[in-house]
This record gives C-alpha cells, structure tokens and sequence, in this order.
C-alpha cells in the first residue's frame, strides 16, 4: 500500500477501533435512544459502514478502466479541502439515495463491528491492488463535489466519520464524552 494511502487508513481504522470500545462499554439501550426523527447510534455507525461501501464498490468498478481516467489536480485538491470544511461545520445534510438504501437498520453492534472487519479487510484488499503510477487517478465520484483521486476520496471518508462522530456525542451525551474528536 502507498505511503499516502496507508497514513490515512491507519487513521481511519484507528478510529473506527476506538469507536467500537467505547460504544461496547455503553447499555444497549443508550446506543438505541434518539431523539424523534434522527437516527441513534447505532444508525448512525449503520450509515458510515453504508457509505464506506458504497465508495468502495464504486471505487472498484471504476478500478477496472483505471488507465483511461484522468489525474487529479489543483482543482480536485481545492475540491477536497472544501469537503473537509463542510465535514466540520455543524450543519446537516442528507444523505445520498444509493447510501440511504444500503444503511442496514436493526442491526446490533455486534452484527456491526463484523461488517466494519469485513468491509476494512475489502477496503485493504484494494488499496494495496491499485498500481502507484495510478494513485492520482479520478477514481471517486463524491455527490457534490464530483470526481477525486484515492488519496483525496480516503481524506472525504476520514473527514466524514469525524463529522458523524460529533452527532455521536451529541446523542450519547455525557455517556459518550470520549467519542474520540
């Protein structure tokens, strides 16, 4: 795995680990409480396995043409650094239809954290298959910001977790006070 890719994986996993301790340590029931009309953490952990996927499945497919697709540059690189500043302002967005209907609901932190194992082992699996001579290559479509190179679409996936694990804290309260920022 490139050196650029690996920082941010790391990052991410790290993360993710944290993430799954500190909820195994809260009551079943705080990690299904919402308030009415938003999702619970649970959910929540739903959804960001949701969009990892999909990213990933996309990321794939478009792995297949790999040698046709154009690099990034200046523009994808302003691009990235927008996305992460939105990731980090406190406003709500809705999420796309294709995550949307991926986001397993009902699941139990158990079924979760195994999903998270598989879909990381998956996300390893490609990072290491994708040549060097290509790690600038447009490879991901985000919704908004449109095309961006692997190293810039990690940087989205780590940017978007840290903005859920705020919601996280905001509805786990002074249960969840060391959701890692």
């Amino acid at each position: 795995m490139q050196p650029l890719f690996q920082a941010h994986w790391n990052r991410l996993d790290a993360q993710w680990a944290g993430l799954f301790a500190q909820l195994k340590s809260l009551p079943p029931e705080k990690l299904l409480a919402s308030p009415p009309g938003q999702w619970n953490a649970l959910e929540v952990v739903a959804h960001l396995i949701a969009a990892e996927r999909t990213s990933l499945q996309y990321m794939q497919k478009k792995s297949l043409g790999i040698a046709t697709l154009d690099d990034s540059g200046f523009w994808e690189t302003l691009k990235i650094q927008f996305l992460i500043l939105t990731q980090r302002l406190p406003l709500r967005y809705k999420a796309p239809r294709v995550v949307l209907n991926q986001t397993g609901i009902g699941q139990d932190l158990r079924h979760l954290e195994a999903d998270r194992v598989r879909l990381a082992e998956d996300w390893t699996r490609f990072l290491h298959s994708v040549p060097s001579e290509y790690s600038r290559r447009k490879i991901y479509r985000h919704v908004f910001a449109g095309r961006l190179d692997l190293g810039q679409a990690l940087q989205f996936v780590l940017a978007h977790f840290q903005h859920h694990q705020a919601q996280l804290r905001r509805l786990l309260g002074p249960a969840g006070p060391g959701i890692s920022r």
